[in-house]
């Protein structure tokens, strides 16, 4: 998404906030492709901010993932139908 810059990627667990979480992926350039980031089985809700920032420019809602499973995130600068800044687009590759 080249309108909101350079990004951070956040999974937090149940009960987790920005402040007390790590991003999964920092300082992610328009364009650039992050390769592939491990993240443990678990419940998560992915949220998505400028770079070095703690306000969402995107809020997702909760999924649970299991181990092997697969999935590519797209980060649009259109705005999402929840008035989010960005739209975030989940591809299931494999599950």
């Amino acid at each position: 998404a080249h309108a909101t810059g350079n990004v951070d990627v956040y999974y937090l667990k149940q009960g987790q906030t920005l402040s007390d979480a790590r991003p999964v992926v920092k300082g992610l350039a328009p364009g650039q492709n992050s390769g592939y980031v491990n993240v443990p089985d678990g419940s998560y809700e992915l949220v998505v901010t400028k770079a070095g920032s703690t306000t969402p420019v995107y809020t997702g809602s909760r999924a649970t993932y299991a181990g092997g499973e697969v999935r590519t995130i797209l980060i649009q600068d259109e705005p999402s139908a929840y008035q989010q800044p960005v739209h975030v687009v989940v591809g299931d590759d494999l599950n």
